[in-house]
């Protein structure tokens, strides 16, 4: 059987869940799939044998949260009194039950209010249950940020209130969530609710003391034997591996999450695979660290943090969690404490450059106030970033500057929207331009963008541009906004995929989003269903967007044939060659 699966953008190894599984000292044997019981739900569904009459679920999720990221742990625990099996004796996977998505053994507490009710009603809707605990946890009963933004719309609608999608992380039980819910009804929140769920960003961008280069001259190289890079499994990552490896001779080491060294290896030569990236002799330089950003010390031990410290000449750190759902809470550990557990090991033993890629969205256009943004400006507040993600970038950001202070050398990259390789047309499908495109033709609608352009960089010139000017010694201590000086007009963009067959009415805004609504209640596959909540009045900034200066890039590629290409007819082509080939939308109909 094919061991990797996808759901909800994250590939997914079978085979480390089963690992892990297989640790837990009161489980015999086990085997995972991925159902889907109900259109375009795809589920986590683990099947145990138990060494005892019966494990605690609750005390089995705890063991797994703390080895495996929150996107691989099982939705549902199944108890068998063992696994069924073929003539072959291997596990008969199709044979397997269908889970009882609610313990009928387990006393369960009924909604006692009103709201408590009406919650319960949206949750058994979203998550597909019969009945549930008022003091169920909604991620252990199966939810994910997706239907998290599900719950929070619809009790956006059936309340008439604007209330934030960190409700349901800060309190994910049904009664919780009804007690916040009638608080905020009768506007007797306490004091303190808003401030409590904001964090102290004076306090988030404080660098830890002990990280400091050490007291030696840095002697720059153009050719360092020893490269870190994290996030290779991403869209960007795994285009920076193929460039490195054709730019440089380097061994590149990639932190990865994996239960051993050939699964990382493999995960790693499949992505490049899918992305018809690197050949087979570039392989042999690719070395998988087995860890996690989101630990301390990168989830290895003191030792082997302090061994690759030794071996490490530069850093690219690409790694971060990307979610617009979630808030910079659930965020926090992977791209703010992991950017700082990066900046130890580029302090211990040797000085190490570290490259940052982040984004041009650490700017809003509340910073902005309509001036042109520098990349030598400073970043200022913490102003108009309402989303975790660019929230818990500017952090990161913020201490990648600190360190810079204090003499180590760096180089940040900000990236714009970043979109398929020029070349094959492969795209990241789960990305938000690729969903537009898609939910729109889906809904036959599109919104009058009015003379709006988008700044759109293909991830080959991307990577390429990155992994040139981080070899320049003058490229250190400097910010690069990486632009592209053919911004593509929207309604230019929707006219072209007009003319290629796909019929588009374009409505104004306001009765797009209204007509989304709608058509995404009864059609649940459209692909702009679970991040409606971009769209809401919170999320758009009014006025126009921030403008950006990028002089240092062009400088930096000025005896260079860099330019990015225009998002013209052809280029389109190429995307819906690979859209239409991959099976992501079907052809239009003339």
């Amino acid at each position: 059987i094919d061991n990797q699966v996808k759901i909800r953008g994250f590939r997914i190894e079978i085979g480390e869940i089963e690992a892990v599984l297989a640790e837990y000292p009161d489980i015999q044997a086990n085997a995972v799939i991925v159902r889907e019981d109900e259109p375009n739900n795809k589920q986590l569904v683990a099947y145990i044998v138990p060494e005892l009459p019966s494990i605690e679920i609750q005390k089995l999720r705890s063991f797994l949260k703390e080895k495996l990221p929150n996107y691989m742990i099982p939705s549902f625990f199944v108890e068998l009194n063992e696994l069924p099996l073929t003539s072959s004796g291997k596990i008969a996977r199709n044979a397997l039950p269908i889970p009882i998505k609610n313990d009928q053994n387990q006393t369960v507490s009924l909604p006692r209010t009103p709201t408590e009710k009406i919650v319960a009603d949206i949750w058994q809707e979203v998550l597909g249950l019969k009945t549930i605990n008022i003091f169920d946890n909604f991620f252990d009963l199966g939810g994910h940020s997706l239907k998290a933004a599900q719950v929070i719309s619809r009790l956006r609608e059936k309340f008439s209130i604007n209330i934030p999608l960190n409700y349901l992380f800060s309190e994910p039980t049904i009664a919780g969530l009804a007690t916040n819910l009638d608080h905020h009804l009768a506007q007797t929140l306490p004091d303190d609710f808003d401030k409590a769920q904001t964090p102290n960003w004076q306090t988030e961008i404080i660098l830890d003391d002990a990280i400091q280069p050490p007291n030696q001259d840095y002697q720059f190289t153009a050719n360092p034997v020893n490269i870190l890079l994290t996030g290779v499994t991403g869209f960007l990552g795994i285009h920076l591996l193929a460039e490195i490896l054709d730019k440089t001779k380097a061994n590149i080491y990639c932190l990865i999450r994996s239960n051993h060294l050939e699964a990382a290896q493999a995960k790693i030569n499949d992505k490049l695979k899918t992305f018809q990236l690197g050949n087979e002799h570039q392989s042999q330089r690719i070395i998988p660290v087995i860890g996690d950003l989101s630990q301390k010390y990168l989830g290895l031990c003191e030792p082997d943090f302090l061994e690759l410290a030794e071996k490490i000449d530069v850093i690219y750190h690409n790694g971060a969690w990307v979610n617009a759902l979630y808030p910079y809470s659930v965020l926090k550990p992977a791209n703010v404490l992991g950017t700082e557990e990066i900046l130890r090991l580029a302090c211990l033993n040797k000085v190490k450059p570290v490259h940052f890629i982040s984004t041009i969205s650490v700017f809003s256009a509340a910073y902005a106030q309509g001036n042109l943004i520098q990349e030598s400006d400073p970043l200022g507040i913490n102003h108009g970033l309402n989303a975790g993600y660019t929230q818990s970038k500017w952090v990161a950001e913020k201490l990648i500057l600190a360190a810079r202070q204090r003499g180590l050398p760096i180089t940040i990259f900000r990236a714009s929207r970043i979109i398929g390789h020029s070349k094959t047309g492969i795209c990241n499908t789960q990305d938000l331009f690729c969903r537009m495109i898609k939910g729109c033709i889906q809904l036959g609608m599109v919104p009058d963008f009015g003379d709006s352009s988008e700044d759109l960089t293909p991830v080959d010139y991307v990577s390429a541009v990155i992994v040139h000017l981080a070899r320049q010694e003058t490229s250190l201590g400097k910010a690069f906004h990486l632009l592209n000086c053919h911004p593509t007009p929207n309604n230019n963009l929707f006219n072209s995929i007009r003319e290629m067959g796909y019929p588009l009415e374009s409505i104004s805004f306001e009765k797009w989003r209204s007509h989304l609504a709608e058509h995404c209640k009864i059609n649940k596959d459209n692909v702009l269903a679970p991040v409606l909540s971009n769209f809401s009045d919170d999320n758009v900034e009014p006025g126009n967007p921030p403008q950006f200066d990028y002089q240092n890039t062009l400088r930096g590629l000025k005896e260079t044939d860099f330019n990015f290409p225009p998002i013209d007819n052809s280029l389109l082509k190429t995307y819906f060659d690979y859209f239409v080939q991959s099976g992501y939308l079907i052809p239009p109909k003339s």
